[in-house]
This record gives structure tokens, sequence and C-alpha cells, in this order.
């Protein structure tokens, strides 16, 4: 889990602007633990979210400073947390900023 937690930072970073904000949160919700990233960078429309997290092809966009990706990381994240019986969402709004949210059980 430390792997998808320094990624999910590791994004936030990479698509949040000079002067903005990555808050991380966790909190305990019916024997749940659910850990979350959230930044005020660029965001993504709905269809970006969507294909964050299939399977087929790869879906990739450029940071705040043009750095690219390979799309990998994110569906590596769902991956291991499901395997932890746990899942991982996505939320954002374009010019809003995302959040990513690991919910994991406590045992």
């Amino acid at each position: 889990m430390n792997l998808v937690i320094r990624n999910l930072i590791s994004n936030a970073i990479k698509f949040t602007p000079d002067n903005g904000r990555i808050t991380l949160a966790a909190e305990e919700i019916d024997g749940m633990v659910h850990l979350s990233v959230e930044d005020t960078g660029v965001g993504m429309e709905p269809v970006v979210i969507e294909k964050l997290f299939q399977s087929s092809g790869f879906h990739s966009t450029y940071g705040t400073r043009n750095e690219k990706g390979s799309g990998l990381g994110l569906r590596l994240c769902r991956d291991f947390a499901e395997r932890n019986g746990g899942e991982l969402r996505a939320e954002s709004q374009r010019g809003e900023g995302s959040r990513f949210t690991i919910t994991l059980p406590l045992a």
C-alpha cells in the first residue's frame, strides 16, 4: 500500500501547479479506512476518469510541466487496493482538481 500512496501523491504533484494544494486525509468508517489524496490541480473530465481504469489500452495526459506518464500507475494502484479487499475511486472536475480515495478493511 506504500507504493499506492506514493503513486497517488506523485500524480497529485505532477498535476498541481505551483502554489496549489495537496491534502492527505484518513478516516475510519464502519471498519474500513478511507485514505484520500486531494489536489487543486488541473482536474479531469468524466470521460477521462472512465478511461483511467479501463483494462484495454492506456490513457495518459501531460502534467503541469509537460511530464508524460504511462497511464499504468493508477491501474496498478486499483489492482493493489482490490487485492487487499478494497477499492480505489476517483472524483474530479476540470479546472478544480481531483480526489483519489482508497478504501480498505482495517483488519
